[in-house]
């Protein structure tokens, strides 16, 4: 593995940093990739905000609490309060304003968790991440920062509406991708153009949108005298003369219209 080329504090810890992709809150235009504790292995990351949710995500480290006001802290650093993890966005003193009504100065990072997380203001959301808003549950399809006029019942091309599968009934707001199928007026359909659905694209109505589930296409083979090892069982169906025959008992080996057929129209 190549030396690393330049490194980062946070809180004091120190990261060494390879060069990729660009961070906007580092203070000077260092790129980072790649960042290790120096008592760990390397880890792979795609930004300094991963690095950070890792640091969260890790009991092990201590992060302190927010000092009290007049302290003057730095852009990076990691500290808690009311139960919250907040990153510092901008270096600056500490004030009396608490850190989730001053966003352009804070980044709140949670731990995840299996259970339901309600969305917040000022936390820093990846692509994925699922969170529930008036009692509706979102996910994220563009990683950002919250701010209190983005919730997600009004923001489409940051958040839609998590189903955990797409199958079933049509659903207002869920996101089709071509060949999902779905139920409508107990009528299935399957989606053929990618769209998050809303009211007045309904299958049946946005022909543009939604093709009618075809039968999957059974190719029938011309009947064929059989022995005693091969014979046609219950619900076979055969071409015979043109027509189509479907056995009505096992063990059939006698020709359609003779014994043991009955004709489909």
């Amino acid at each position: 593995m190549s030396k690393p080329e330049n490194s980062e504090a946070i809180n004091g810890k120190k990261y060494r940093i390879f060069p990729g992709q660009s961070d906007p809150l580092l203070e000077h235009d260092m790129f980072s990739r790649t960042f290790m504790p120096k008592d760990t292995s390397y880890n792979e990351y795609d930004t300094t905000d991963e690095v950070v949710k890792a640091i969260v995500d890790n009991s092990k480290f201590d992060i302190p609490t927010l000092p009290a006001i007049g302290t003057p802290i730095v852009i990076g650093e990691l500290y808690t309060d009311d139960g919250k993890v907040y990153r510092v966005r901008q270096s600056h003193s500490v004030t009396h304003y608490d850190p989730d009504d001053i966003p352009a100065l804070f980044t709140v990072y949670r731990v995840e968790t299996e259970e339901d997380m309600t969305w917040i203001d000022s936390e820093q959301v990846d692509k994925g991440t699922i969170r529930t808003y008036d009692g509706q549950s979102y996910e994220c399809i563009q990683s950002h920062q919250t701010q209190s006029d983005w919730t997600p019942n009004v923001t489409p091309s940051l958040w839609k509406i998590y189903v955990e599968s797409v199958e079933g009934e049509w659903i207002v707001g869920v996101t089709y991708a071509i060949d999902d199928p779905v139920t409508y007026n107990e009528i299935d359909y399957v989606c053929i153009q990618s769209h998050t659905a809303q009211l007045g694209w309904e299958p049946g109505t946005a022909t543009s949108l939604w093709s009618l589930a075809k039968e999957p296409v059974v190719v029938l083979s011309n009947w064929e005298q059989p022995g005693s090892t091969n014979p046609y069982m219950l619900g076979d169906q055969v071409l015979f003369n043109g027509d189509t025959w479907e056995s009505i008992v096992n063990n059939n080996v006698w020709s359609p219209g003779v014994y043991g057929w009955v004709e489909i129209t």
